[in-house]
Protein backbone atom coordinates (compact mmCIF):
# COMPACT_ATOMS: atom_id res chain seq x y z
CA UNK A 1 0.00 0.00 0.00
CA UNK A 2 3.01 2.37 0.94
CA UNK A 3 6.06 2.53 -1.30
CA UNK A 4 9.15 2.92 0.66
CA UNK A 5 11.80 5.24 -0.67
CA UNK A 6 14.22 2.13 -1.29
CA UNK A 7 11.64 -0.14 -3.06
CA UNK A 8 12.03 -0.22 -7.07
CA UNK A 9 10.34 2.78 -8.83
CA UNK A 10 8.32 1.59 -11.63
CA UNK A 11 6.59 4.70 -12.12
CA UNK A 12 8.88 6.92 -14.45
CA UNK A 13 6.99 9.94 -12.93
CA UNK A 14 7.96 9.04 -9.27
CA UNK A 15 10.49 11.72 -7.63
CA UNK A 16 11.85 10.88 -4.23
CA UNK A 17 10.93 13.22 -1.40
CA UNK A 18 14.96 14.18 -0.81
CA UNK A 19 14.55 16.13 -4.08
CA UNK A 20 11.08 17.29 -3.69
CA UNK A 21 12.60 18.37 -0.09
CA UNK A 22 15.59 19.94 -1.75
CA UNK A 23 13.45 21.62 -3.89
CA UNK A 24 10.76 23.13 -1.59
CA UNK A 25 13.74 24.68 0.45
CA UNK A 26 15.36 26.61 -2.69
CA UNK A 27 12.02 27.98 -3.23
CA UNK A 28 12.02 29.28 0.27
CA UNK A 29 9.47 26.95 1.71
CA UNK A 30 10.08 24.78 4.37
CA UNK A 31 9.35 20.87 3.77
CA UNK A 32 10.28 20.12 7.33
CA UNK A 33 6.37 19.58 8.27
CA UNK A 34 5.29 18.39 5.08
CA UNK A 35 4.58 14.64 4.37
CA UNK A 36 4.04 13.54 0.43
CA UNK A 37 2.38 10.32 -0.13
CA UNK A 38 1.46 7.97 -2.43
CA UNK A 39 -1.72 5.53 -1.94
CA UNK A 40 -2.68 2.66 -4.53
CA UNK A 41 -6.55 2.95 -3.62
CA UNK A 42 -7.24 -0.01 -5.57
CA UNK A 43 -4.64 -2.10 -2.65
CA UNK A 44 -7.26 -1.81 0.13
CA UNK A 45 -10.79 -0.33 1.32
CA UNK A 46 -11.23 3.22 2.42
CA UNK A 47 -12.06 2.23 6.11
CA UNK A 48 -8.28 0.27 5.94
CA UNK A 49 -6.80 3.29 4.29
CA UNK A 50 -8.24 5.68 6.96
CA UNK A 51 -7.26 3.00 9.98
CA UNK A 52 -3.45 3.40 8.47
CA UNK A 53 -3.11 6.37 7.90
CA UNK A 54 -4.35 7.49 11.29
CA UNK A 55 -1.91 5.56 12.92
CA UNK A 56 1.07 6.45 10.47
CA UNK A 57 0.42 10.39 11.49
CA UNK A 58 1.06 9.84 14.78
CA UNK A 59 4.32 7.98 13.86
CA UNK A 60 5.56 10.47 11.30
CA UNK A 61 4.72 13.39 13.47
CA UNK A 62 6.29 11.49 16.25
CA UNK A 63 9.29 11.13 14.06
CA UNK A 64 9.57 14.77 12.39
CA UNK A 65 9.06 16.23 16.46
CA UNK A 66 6.32 18.16 14.88
CA UNK A 67 4.29 19.95 17.47
CA UNK A 68 0.52 19.29 17.81
CA UNK A 69 -1.65 21.91 15.89
CA UNK A 70 -3.24 24.38 18.52
CA UNK A 71 -6.27 23.72 19.11
CA UNK A 72 -8.90 25.39 17.72
CA UNK A 73 -10.59 28.63 18.94
CA UNK A 74 -13.88 28.40 17.23
CA UNK A 75 -16.29 25.69 16.43
CA UNK A 76 -18.69 25.36 13.41
CA UNK A 77 -21.85 23.69 13.76
CA UNK A 78 -25.21 23.43 12.84
CA UNK A 79 -26.32 26.23 14.95
CA UNK A 80 -23.21 28.47 13.75
CA UNK A 81 -25.13 27.52 10.03
CA UNK A 82 -28.19 29.07 11.60
CA UNK A 83 -26.40 32.03 13.06
CA UNK A 84 -24.80 32.74 9.58
CA UNK A 85 -28.15 32.75 8.07
CA UNK A 86 -29.93 35.23 10.96
CA UNK A 87 -27.22 37.60 10.62
CA UNK A 88 -26.93 37.35 6.97
CA UNK A 89 -23.18 37.12 7.45
CA UNK A 90 -22.53 35.89 3.74
CA UNK A 91 -23.66 39.33 2.30
CA UNK A 92 -22.68 41.57 5.02
CA UNK A 93 -19.06 39.95 3.96
CA UNK A 94 -19.43 41.10 0.34
CA UNK A 95 -20.24 44.18 1.45
CA UNK A 96 -17.33 44.71 4.00
CA UNK A 97 -15.37 43.40 0.74
CA UNK A 98 -16.91 46.37 -1.47
CA UNK A 99 -16.45 48.97 1.03
CA UNK A 100 -12.74 48.02 1.38
CA UNK A 101 -11.94 47.76 -1.69
CA UNK A 102 -13.96 50.56 -3.35
CA UNK A 103 -14.71 53.19 -0.76
CA UNK A 104 -11.73 54.47 0.04
CA UNK A 105 -11.45 53.17 3.93
CA UNK A 106 -14.77 54.86 4.66
CA UNK A 107 -17.40 52.71 6.04
CA UNK A 108 -21.17 52.22 4.78
CA UNK A 109 -23.18 53.22 7.82
CA UNK A 110 -24.91 50.39 10.06
CA UNK A 111 -28.42 52.05 9.52
CA UNK A 112 -27.56 51.56 5.63
CA UNK A 113 -25.88 48.03 6.05
CA UNK A 114 -29.36 47.21 8.49
CA UNK A 115 -31.56 48.55 5.60
CA UNK A 116 -29.80 46.78 2.64
CA UNK A 117 -29.55 43.30 4.66
CA UNK A 118 -32.44 43.16 6.49
CA UNK A 119 -35.09 45.36 4.83
CA UNK A 120 -37.27 48.56 6.64
CA UNK A 121 -38.30 47.04 10.25
CA UNK A 122 -35.53 44.14 9.59
CA UNK A 123 -34.95 41.27 12.46
CA UNK A 124 -31.81 43.31 12.98
CA UNK A 125 -31.11 46.63 13.81
CA UNK A 126 -28.11 48.79 12.89
CA UNK A 127 -27.17 48.36 16.52
CA UNK A 128 -27.14 44.51 15.89
CA UNK A 129 -25.05 44.70 13.12
CA UNK A 130 -22.50 47.61 15.15
CA UNK A 131 -22.03 45.67 18.35
CA UNK A 132 -22.48 41.92 16.68
CA UNK A 133 -22.96 41.21 13.13
CA UNK A 134 -20.02 43.36 11.44
CA UNK A 135 -17.32 42.14 13.59
CA UNK A 136 -18.50 38.56 13.37
CA UNK A 137 -18.86 38.84 9.39
CA UNK A 138 -15.26 40.80 9.46
CA UNK A 139 -13.70 37.77 11.45
CA UNK A 140 -15.00 35.39 8.48
CA UNK A 141 -12.72 37.20 6.30
CA UNK A 142 -9.84 38.12 8.30
CA UNK A 143 -9.39 34.67 9.80
CA UNK A 144 -8.44 31.89 7.86
CA UNK A 145 -9.35 29.35 10.96
CA UNK A 146 -13.07 30.37 10.56
CA UNK A 147 -12.89 28.68 6.86
CA UNK A 148 -10.72 25.73 7.94
CA UNK A 149 -13.02 24.50 10.90
CA UNK A 150 -16.33 25.09 8.09
CA UNK A 151 -14.26 22.92 5.94
CA UNK A 152 -13.57 20.59 9.27
CA UNK A 153 -17.46 20.54 9.51
CA UNK A 154 -17.90 19.71 5.49
CA UNK A 155 -15.12 17.05 6.09
CA UNK A 156 -16.94 15.08 8.79
CA UNK A 157 -20.54 15.73 7.84
CA UNK A 158 -20.15 14.46 4.07
CA UNK A 159 -23.56 13.54 3.55
CA UNK A 160 -24.90 17.28 4.17
CA UNK A 161 -22.74 18.69 1.08
CA UNK A 162 -25.87 17.75 -0.98
CA UNK A 163 -28.71 19.46 1.52
CA UNK A 164 -30.09 22.47 1.23
CA UNK A 165 -28.89 24.91 4.45
CA UNK A 166 -32.29 24.98 6.03
CA UNK A 167 -32.64 21.19 6.28
CA UNK A 168 -29.28 20.63 8.31
CA UNK A 169 -30.71 23.55 10.36
CA UNK A 170 -33.79 21.53 10.96
CA UNK A 171 -32.42 18.31 11.30
CA UNK A 172 -30.27 19.45 14.06
CA UNK A 173 -33.60 20.82 15.45
CA UNK A 174 -35.07 17.54 15.20
CA UNK A 175 -32.25 15.80 16.76
CA UNK A 176 -32.12 18.77 19.82
CA UNK A 177 -35.61 17.90 20.32
CA UNK A 178 -35.04 14.30 20.96
CA UNK A 179 -32.30 14.64 23.14
CA UNK A 180 -34.73 17.05 25.49
CA UNK A 181 -37.21 14.03 25.84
Amino acid sequence: MYRLETSEQTDPVAVSSDYISEYLKQGGMNPANKMLIEIDLEEASSDDLAEHLQVLIALWQKHLKTPKPPKRKFRFGHKTFERILDYKVIPLMDLISWEQLYNEGKNIPFTILADILHGNNGIRSSENIKDTDYGYAKSYLDNDEYFKVLNDFYIKNNMLKDWNVIDVITFNDKASDKNKK
